[in-house]
């Protein structure tokens, strides 16, 4: 995998995610630190002179706007990501869990199906463990097969602030399909000065 240069972090009110990104603008890694992190409980820091390839802005622009009220986010454009190190299987995992509609979830075993490989439940979910990029592709959209939420991140304790998240990031989405109240909905607006570079 391409060497990252450079790293952003993004606060939110469900944690902090930072991405990283390789000397050729390329996406290596999206990491997600369960917390509340958001601007109120947060102070402002300086940001370091680094050069932000413009054409990740976007997506740390939905991203932002994702965490603030479950807005879906564009369709991923594959050459922007650093597969490189990536396996041939990993590879198909993530391309069939990213056609998971926002909001919805499906199980290790639909993947499976779908890839044409019905026995290859936990090696998907292995695949999935490994996602160097979640959110971006939504990993949490895919739960066990019995309803549970399974094993975000390798974890597999409910109480864990991984499988915390990511019950978190499925509320999040319903939220948005089916809100209680649609003003709470309404685009946000997005202040840079909550993109911190490390």
């Amino acid at each position: 995998m391409g060497k990252a240069v450079n790293q952003i972090a993004l606060d939110t009110r469900l944690g902090k995610v930072f991405l990283r990104w390789t000397g050729k603008g390329l996406i290596t890694r999206v990491r997600l630190v369960p917390g509340d992190f958001s601007p109120k409980r947060t102070k402002k820091r300086k940001h370091k002179d680094v050069s932000f390839p413009i054409g990740l802005e976007p997506w740390m622009l939905a991203i932002r706007a994702y965490f603030d009220a479950g807005t879906p986010l564009p369709t991923l454009n594959w050459k922007i990501l650093d597969t490189s190190g990536w396996t041939v299987f990993q590879k198909e995992v993530y391309e069939v869990a990213n056609q998971i509609p926002h909001g919805e979830t499906r199980s290790y075993a639909w993947i499976a199906k779908k890839m044409g490989k019905p026995q290859a439940s936990r090696a998907v979910g292995q695949a999935l463990r490994k996602n160097p990029i979640p959110i971006l592709i939504p990993c949490h959209r895919v739960v066990s097969s019995h309803g549970g939420l399974g094993g975000f991140m390798g974890q597999r304790d409910p109480s864990d602030p991984k499988l915390v998240m990511k019950q978190a990031l499925i509320k999040l989405e319903e939220q948005y399909l089916s809100p209680l109240f649609p003003f709470l909905n309404a685009p946000t607006f997005h202040d840079h000065s909550q993109f911190v570079f490390v």
